[in-house]
């Protein structure tokens, strides 16, 4: 019918649009300007829409890993999560570039939860979001956040990534880094 034509259009302009946004949110001097051109509430609103549509997700996980790779504190972290970090967390509130909660404000947590639920097959969907959840973790607040009672699927969907791609090296050092610093001071 003529509605679902329209709606799966609109859905593939959305998931161009944050698939864009995520290759410019690799580029330090971007990512600022993503966040305050309100790119993140875009994206939150794209998948609270399209939350079903597999492009969607991707560019949403793929714009939240990016917008938070490399902001706030000393994370060292690729943006394949294969290497080790060391985050100077008790700055990182107050730094400017940490875009952590900026995206937690904006309501990215259960945006990113919902995408890992729904495509629990799909590689760069649980790469991207695992890498998302990792590095969102790095800020206290963000971490307290991710394990509230309304978020209590977090530490399942990073499980049920494990178990779904345990010969898939970029998720498996992700999911295990988020789970590692979501459980570490508890």
């Amino acid at each position: 019918t003529t509605t679902t034509t329209t709606r799966d259009q609109n859905a593939a302009v959305v998931a161009a649009g944050g698939r864009a946004l995520q290759n410019l949110a690799l580029d330090q001097n971007c990512k600022g300007g993503i966040v305050r051109a309100g790119g993140v509430t875009a994206m939150v609103r794209a998948l609270q829409t399209f939350g079903n549509v597999e492009g969607v997700a991707l560019g949403g996980c793929g714009l939240w890993q990016n917008l938070v790779w490399g902001c706030g504190g000393t994370d060292t972290t690729t943006a394949h999560g294969t290497t080790a970090t060391t985050a100077n967390t008790s700055s990182s509130s107050s730094d400017p570039t940490n875009h952590r909660l900026a995206l937690l404000h904006a309501g990215v947590i259960p945006c990113l939860l919902q995408a890992l639920e729904q495509f629990p097959h799909s590689t760069d969907v649980q790469e991207w979001g695992c890498g998302a959840l990792f590095l969102l973790s790095l800020e206290p607040a963000v971490r307290d956040a991710l394990l509230l009672p309304e978020h209590n699927n977090t530490l399942v969907v990073l499980a049920t990534a494990l178990q779904h791609h345990s010969s898939h090296a970029g998720i498996w050092n992700k999911a295990r880094n988020a789970l590692a610093r979501l459980l570490w001071q508890y």
